[in-house]
């Protein structure tokens, strides 16, 4: 969907379709072309946001390992 423009024999396959299935059939799909394009669009947007919370998690906790080994150098008996 992200190419807009079509070319002069897709334009006519379109417009020939269009004709053949009625303007209200044409909607019904077009609707559900966006209502696919909404939920694979919330898809990815969990994802990242996953990868967001995943990655949060790895650096803390390779920042507490940091901090142990920190303060094992500085604090060595404690």
């Amino acid at each position: 969907m992200n190419n807009l423009s079509l070319t002069a024999s897709e334009s006519h396959e379109l417009a020939t379709r269009v004709s053949a299935l009625g303007a209200k059939q044409v909607l019904v799909l077009l609707r559900q072309l966006q209502n696919q394009s909404l939920a694979l669009s919330l898809e990815n947007k969990e994802s990242t946001h996953e990868r967001t919370l995943r990655q949060q998690a790895e650096t803390s906790t390779k920042n507490k390992a940091r901090i142990t080994v920190f303060n094992n150098h500085v604090r060595p008996n404690s």
